[in-house]
């Protein structure tokens, strides 16, 4: 019994550290590689004069879309694609599985 409870701790202590080394490794990858900050600036000061041409854009009635055809077509080819087919068990397999799991050790 004390055997089973030392592999638990051992496996579980191992699964947290390699997930912590990976936590580890992701964060300084994304230190590395993500630095655009110094990208992200330029958008920023550029985004004032969109927000001014916004409301003129905006005047302007949007087109209503129908797009209930498009569902339709999705919701054919999903319901042709998924296609369900029962499931028959044997009686033989059946039985012999039932006096498997209830026989007494």
């Amino acid at each position: 019994m004390q055997d089973a409870l030392v592999l638990t701790v051992l496996g579980m202590g191992t699964v947290l550290i390699v997930l912590y080394i990976l936590s580890l490794m992701i964060r300084l990858s994304g230190k590395i590689v993500g630095n655009k900050k110094s990208a992200a600036a330029p958008a920023a000061k550029a985004a004032p004069a969109a927000v001014k041409a916004a409301p003129a854009a905006a005047a302007a009635p949007a087109a209503k879309t129908d797009d209930s055809a498009v569902v339709a077509v999705i919701a054919a080819a999903v319901a042709a694609y998924l296609v369900v087919r029962p499931v028959t068990v044997s009686s033989a397999w059946s039985a012999d599985g039932m006096l498997e799991n209830t026989k007494k050790f």
